[in-house]
């Protein structure tokens, strides 16, 4: 259903990134797509332990206004917040995500005065701002 549900529609994971091609030629087997899948689960835990708070599982949210636009996020918190995991095989074996950054092993982050932010030229950036719109929630987990 998932799937099908899809198909009709422009999901927030297209966002900012040619969409033809992924359409057209399905990338959701590649090893580090399979990586990602198995990782999420202990990520979610770690975060709920980073932070203190509980996250459900999401399935697809349509937007209300504009249901040819849809996103899945990874979950949501209890108060409504999207939550995108992303557990990138390229920097599977560094100790965290800072070593990670500095190693540019992850090239989506900078980091700023010690804070990790997420560069708003990249496709994951445009993502998250579809998932937000999508789950008709404009606020950001800080």
């Amino acid at each position: 259903m998932w799937r099908l549900e899809r198909l009709s529609r422009l999901t927030a994971i297209n966002f900012g990134k040619n969409t033809i091609y992924p359409i057209l030629y399905n990338s959701f087997n590649s090893k580090s797509v399979q990586y990602g899948w198995d990782m999420e689960n202990i990520a979610k835990k770690h975060f709920e332990q980073l932070y203190g708070i509980h996250v459900n599982a999401c399935g697809l949210c349509i937007d209300k206004d504009y249901p040819y636009l849809a996103a899945s996020p990874d979950a949501m918190t209890d108060n409504n917040k999207v939550v995108e995991i992303k557990a990138p095989f390229a920097a599977k074996d560094t100790l965290n995500i800072h070593e990670a950054v500095e190693s540019c092993k992850i090239k989506y982050c900078t980091i700023d005065n010690g804070k990790l932010k997420l560069k708003r030229t990249h496709d994951y950036f445009y993502q998250i701002q579809g998932q937000l719109l999508g789950a008709n929630t404009h606020l950001p987990l800080k």
